[in-house]
């Protein structure tokens, strides 16, 4: 299983969202945030599994919730670069790839 971290940019936007759905509904948060965390393992044993997106990244849709990982390995290590939702702003987190 490869280890993995979250750029700082895409842990905030996890555990807003996590917040979000929380004020909906408790159970709703906490289903959100064990959808993402079954996800992470999955992208953790398989990461090129999924298919590519932008420049270097790939991205695993978040089940029945509309957000996406998006992701990249870099030196046997999975990368987060964001927790995004689907229909948002899509390419905001491009700049996160650089540095």
């Amino acid at each position: 299983m490869y280890p993995y971290e979250f750029k700082a940019p895409a842990r905030q936007e996890f555990l807003l969202a996590v917040t979000y759905y929380e004020e909906l509904d408790p159970v709703l948060g906490t289903g959100f945030q064990r959808a993402v965390e079954r996800a992470i393992e999955k992208i953790r044993l398989h990461p090129q599994t999924w298919p590519r997106h932008v420049s270097r990244t790939r991205r695993m849709k978040v089940r029945n919730f509309p957000y996406g990982i998006v992701y990249h390995v870099v030196r046997d290590k999975v990368v987060i670069v964001a927790v995004m939702h689907l229909t948002r702003r899509p390419g905001y987190w491009k700049s996160r790839l650089k540095g």
